[in-house]
């Protein structure tokens, strides 16, 4: 080790005449160029140390935090599902129907929205013609009526090629009568429903139309009178003007089948439909892309049915995937499927407080972009720009930082693009 030489000195006077002078020769170290390298490559270590046990307590502490906002996340959506399903309890209180001369109620549980008219225009003996989409529970609603009035229950199918045999009956070979389910029901006071009216022959319906009316009807073997009991109600897809764009195999009715009918509108009601399931996440869910079928005025029916079936297969252990393709998407059209889909409304982000990490691109090392963000401080800079150190003259290259010191120390390890911070180094020139 060079050093240089200096005079130390002290002057003592023993006489008043004499003066002794005592000199010193003292070496001053003068460090070298290597020496002032290696001291400043100890100083980088102790400081990258330090960063290091500082990035793991932070890391450690926001680990804690993540876990505590995941947990509070799942309380909040737990007591919100819990509120949902309690306003759907409060809207779908059980009904009972009191009937003059009992004394008590008859307990029908939860039904439709629609269902008290259905109960209040039935009872005081209309004939009640229930327009809804398919799968909205009209037939359920039926039965329903039926318990609520204390009354057997038929139900009437009806298609194109339904005959007039079909709803009078008719006389066999040995001459002898075969009732039909609607002579039976309005001999004997049922509730008819006449279902999927709308689908059937409106000429052949127009025979019924005297039924419908007045308090005796022909029939094959004789003259009947109606039931004081019987009570007709229907169910149909469109109010009987014939196909649209969704129902293509409706007929258009005659006006004197229609005149004998109260119209009651009966659509999806998916507070019903979620009580039904259990599974308010999945008919939610169906409720959207019903929604956005509407929308898009699609040749498509997701409806009630969709999420009893789903709910079902759910419960059963069977992938939301796959509960998904066999009731909703199966029927539907790629094109279709693409177009409800892009429709769906985008979830919303979560509010990111100040001192909670967000996630952007989580890399091992580094992440390929020109531009990084802070966590902390949503502080952005180019690559290379902001620097925590003055370049040295060597070609060391130094650790780029942020305004709050936190990009080195971060949880999600955002680095500049060819920094390694597990090295300690550079990866690129």
């Amino acid at each position: 080790m060079h050093g240089s030489c200096k005079i130390k000195s002290c002057r003592c006077k023993c006489h008043a005449n004499l003066e002794v002078v005592v000199t010193e020769k003292v070496e001053v170290p003068v460090a070298s160029e290597e020496h002032v390298l290696e001291l400043q490559e100890r100083i980088y270590a102790a400081e990258a140390s330090f960063i290091d046990s500082k990035h793991d307590f932070i890391e450690t502490a926001a680990d804690y935090a993540t876990q505590i906002h995941t947990s509070q996340q799942a309380a909040e959506a737990s007591i919100s599902e819990f509120d949902t399903r309690l306003a759907n309890m409060e809207a779908l209180k059980r009904l009972e129907i009191k009937i003059p001369g009992k004394a008590k109620p008859i307990d029908v549980g939860v039904q439709h929205e629609a269902f008290p008219k259905l109960v209040e225009y039935a009872s005081i003996g209309l004939n009640v013609f229930m327009r809804g989409p398919a799968g909205s529970g009209k037939t359920s609603a039926g039965a329903a009526l039926a318990q609520a009035l204390g009354r057997p229950f038929s139900v009437v199918p009806l298609g194109p090629q339904t005959s007039k045999s079909d709803l009078m009956g008719y006389m066999n070979g040995a001459g002898n009568y075969v009732p039909s389910l609607l002579r039976t029901g309005y001999e004997t006071g049922h509730v008819v429903l006449l279902d999927e009216i709308d689908a059937a022959n409106p000429a052949v319906l127009t025979i019924i139309n005297g039924l419908l009316a007045n308090g005796h009807g022909g029939f094959p073997d004789k003259m009947v009178g109606r039931h004081p009991k019987c009570l007709f109600i229907s169910a149909g897809n469109t109010y009987g003007r014939g196909a649209d764009s969704m129902y293509v195999g409706r007929a258009q009715l005659d006006a004197a089948t229609l005149d004998r009918w109260v119209m009651l509108n009966w659509d999806y009601d998916w507070s019903f439909a979620a009580t039904l399931c259990g599974n308010q996440d999945w008919t939610s869910h169906v409720k959207l892309l019903h929604e956005q079928v509407g929308r898009l005025k699609l040749r498509v029916v997701i409806g009630m049915r969709a999420a009893l079936h789903g709910a079902l297969m759910l419960a059963a252990g069977i992938s939301r995937e796959e509960t998904e393709d066999a009731c909703i998407w199966r029927p539907i059209s790629v094109d279709d499927k693409a177009k409800i889909l892009a429709n769906m409304p985008k979830p919303v982000a979560p509010v990111v407080s100040a001192d909670e990490p967000e996630i952007y691109k989580k890399a091992e090392h580094h992440i390929e972009s020109d531009y990084v963000r802070c966590p902390k401080c949503q502080g952005e800079v180019k690559n290379n720009v902001q620097f925590n150190r003055t370049q040295q003259a060597s070609n060391r290259k130094p650790i780029p930082d942020f305004k709050c010191l936190q990009v080195v120390i971060c949880k999600w390890k955002v680095w500049p693009k060819g920094y390694d911070w597990k090295a300690q180094r550079w990866t690129t020139s």
